[in-house]
Order: structure tokens, then sequence, then C-alpha cells
């Protein structure tokens, strides 16, 4: 049984130019890269079915289905560094005799 956390559903016009190879090959375009050292936030395409890691867009009867990640860093390094850096100041000072 598959959920879902945000699921939204769109209905092309019958008369639209699409196909499931050419979305495929526009997201494929812009995979998903986790965050680097120096992001806060990053997003891409992955592919929405574990069982075929390759393909951007999966058609399953008249429905063509995608998958946006996204990854978000909840705290900076720096501020994490700061207060660790402030911690073990705090420390040794407590136990200097």
């Amino acid at each position: 049984m598959l959920w879902f956390r945000n699921l939204q559903i769109y209905r092309l016009s019958a008369d639209h130019a699409l196909t499931s190879e050419s979305i495929g090959s526009e997201l494929a375009k812009r995979p998903f890269v986790p965050c680097g050292s120096m992001d806060m936030q990053s997003c891409g395409w992955v592919a929405p079915a574990r069982h075929a890691p390759e393909e951007f867009a999966f058609v399953r009867q008249d429905a063509v289905l995608i998958s946006l990640k996204t990854e978000e860093k909840v705290l900076p390094a720096a501020v994490i560094k700061d207060e660790l850096d402030q911690r073990v100041l705090h420390i040794e000072q407590e136990e200097k005799p």
C-alpha cells in the first residue's frame, strides 16, 4: 500500500503534446542532489518507483507519476559549532583546579 506525504493531482487537457518520455527526460536534467556544506536547502526530481530507479516519470494506466524531493537543513553548521565551542569552554573552566 502506498502512502503519500504531499500528493497533488493535475489533469491536463486531452490535446496536450506531452509524453511520458519527454517528461522523464526533462526531469532527468534536474535530479535531486543532497545539500552540500554551504547549502541551506536542495530540491530535485527522483524516481517515484523504487523498482525503477532510472525512470523519472512512472506510467500506470492513464497517469504519469513524478516525485520532487526536498531537503532542508534545520540549523546551519556555524550555529552548531558556536554552541559546541561555548559548551566545551564552559566544561573546561569547570574542570580546572
